[in-house]
């Protein structure tokens, strides 16, 4: 037997429902990623939590994250019990790094399907471009569209730099703001490049970085919090290559988000993250729409990110 056989035979004997369908090749893919997966939970220690509270992140969310990504035909549901399916779970659309040339048909998208999508904007882009400033004007005319804050500067890539400095990102942030039209407090907003939770009730790092790294940029995150910033982080990520091409199909999205609908970091709600330079193609829009309209057969709903 090999490694990740042996991984499969634990999942199923924690109780795990997967059913693998189609070939040898499908098959190896999977297990492949459930193996990766694995060995990613043994290398990034994942805090303890407290008796009686939720994880920060469970092994479940993660192993199953992982091999939705890899895998297309892979029918799985966690463990997602009948009554929990028939439960209407919610979605919460949310694009990242506009405006800018995919901005457009995300806004029609969501005004022909009437579904609520939340644009984190970077105040540089609207700086930059007189179109990307139509772009943020027709967001805020939207009843469909929340505009929410990315950062002025988007850390300029430098992240670790940038949230060792709590006083400087507070202030690119707040720079944002101006820029976006922002100015009813709590301003939605994300963090470049970090999944990072700040909600009333809610306190949740990324962790794909350190727990040294953790504790120093935990100043910076609860600062932009006092200062009246709600940071939404993410439980489900479109992915997209260098080109802006998305990775997963439509088919494997609907998949891994109707999959985490009873397990995300708060029961019944997903929030899903893609980027808006992935719709500057006709094909990847369409992909979006088999997306909304999967969700929507599934029995899910989507809502405002203020009602998360």
């Amino acid at each position: 037997m090999d490694d990740a056989e042996v991984v499969l035979k634990k999942l199923v004997s924690a109780g795990w429902r997967v059913r693998l369908i189609d070939d040898a090749p499908q098959t190896s893919r999977f297990l492949e990623s459930i193996l990766l997966a694995e060995v990613l939970l043994q290398r990034h220690a994942l805090p303890t939590r407290a008796k009686g509270t939720r994880p920060m992140i469970t092994r479940r969310w993660m192993i199953g994250a992982a091999a939705g990504t890899v895998v297309g035909g892979v029918a799985f549901n966690f463990g997602l019990k009948p009554e929990d399916a028939q439960r209407a779970s919610t979605v919460f659309l949310t694009s990242d790094d506009g405006p800018e040339a995919g901005t457009a048909a995300i806004i029609d998208i969501a005004e022909r399907h009437q579904v609520p999508i939340a644009l984190f904007m970077i105040g540089m882009n609207v700086a930059a471009d007189r179109e990307n400033r139509a772009l943020l004007e027709r967001a805020h005319e939207s009843e469909w569209i929340t505009v929410g804050n990315h950062s002025y500067s988007h850390c300029l890539m430098q992240y670790a730099t940038s949230y060792h400095e709590a006083k400087s990102i507070v202030s690119d942030f707040e720079r944002a703001n101006v820029e976006l039209g922002l100015t009813s407090s709590p301003i939605p907003a994300r963090t470049p490049g970090r999944n990072v939770w700040r909600l009333p009730g809610m306190h949740i790092d990324d962790p794909g970085i350190s727990r040294s790294e953790m504790r120093i940029e935990d100043t910076a995150d609860d600062e932009l919090f006092a200062a009246g910033f709600y940071l939404y982080g993410w439980d489900v990520e479109w992915l997209h290559d260098s080109r802006g091409i998305p990775v997963q199909a439509s088919s494997t999205m609907v998949n891994q988000i109707a999959g985490l609908a009873s397990s995300g970091r708060r029961p019944g709600k997903v929030v899903m993250l893609m980027h808006d330079i992935m719709m500057r193609t006709a094909n990847a829009a369409g992909e979006l729409v088999q997306i909304i309209e999967g969700l929507r057969d599934r029995g899910l709903k989507f809502a405002r990110l203020s009602d998360y």
